[in-house]
């Protein structure tokens, strides 16, 4: 495919592109050629920390997101991404101070990104604190009412709070905005076996283990797709 040599943007939709179908080396090589080419674009480290958080490669995405910073320092989303990456590294401190800035930033601009209040959400929910991922939960799903990832938080801070009842309605909003996440009918499922609602549980299960199954198919596919000449 040609491109224009020192088009960064060609650059950048070709890596988006390419990081959507798995190419994620050559999505790689085209982000770097996009920094190098517009050096004081923050959008190009950017899709830099997303591209390593997908693998998982949380130093290179944390240095990528603290870049984009440096050039733009209100940046919410990279306050969202070096979050999770300093989450991922075990830093919940300075995870959670990333979190914080992006919801300040989101807050100012009457933003609907509900990303950071979910993440906040989830941490302080691993860590004990019920009443806090359920307020930021609530706030999430204020901010962005069509956000399933926020629901499905709300659901599980709901849970965790002993409001089963609430849990299923949150859940059940998640699903219904997006029926194709396994892992909410996996929550659903162990929101409705706890209290013997044994039936609904198998159900939920089901649709859990059929789209888990179908993701591993077509990720099988993809790969074989990948590895012809």
């Amino acid at each position: 495919m040609w491109l224009p040599r020192h088009n960064a943007e060609a650059h950048k939709v070709l890596g988006r592109n390419l990081m959507l179908i798995g190419r994620f080396d050559v999505a790689q090589r085209e982000f770097e050629l996009g920094e190098k080419l517009n050096p004081k674009s923050a959008e190009m480290p950017f899709n830099l920390g997303r591209l390593f958080s997908i693998q998982d490669l949380w130093t290179e995405s944390k240095r990528a997101f603290e870049r984009a910073l440096k050039i733009d320092a209100s940046y919410m989303e990279a306050y969202d991404g070096l979050g999770f990456a300093l989450e991922a590294l075990g830093d919940d401190a300075g995870a959670a101070s990333q979190y914080q800035k992006a919801i300040a930033i989101n807050v100012e601009r009457k933003a609907t990104f509900a990303s950071p209040f979910v993440n906040l959400s989830a941490l302080r929910l691993r860590e004990g604190g019920v009443d806090a991922a359920l307020d930021l939960a609530r706030q999430a799903v204020t901010v962005n009412d069509k956000a399933d990832r926020a629901w499905s938080q709300l659901g599980k801070a709901q849970e965790k709070a002993g409001k089963p009842e609430a849990a299923v309605d949150a859940l059940a909003r998640a699903i219904e905005i997006n029926p194709r996440v396994s892992s909410y009918y996996y929550v659903l499922a162990g929101v409705y076996r706890r209290p013997g609602k044994l039936e609904e549980s198998r159900t939920a299960m089901d649709m859990f283990s059929k789209l888990t199954r179908e993701t591993n198919e077509m990720e099988e596919k993809r790969r074989e797709f990948l590895r012809q000449p």
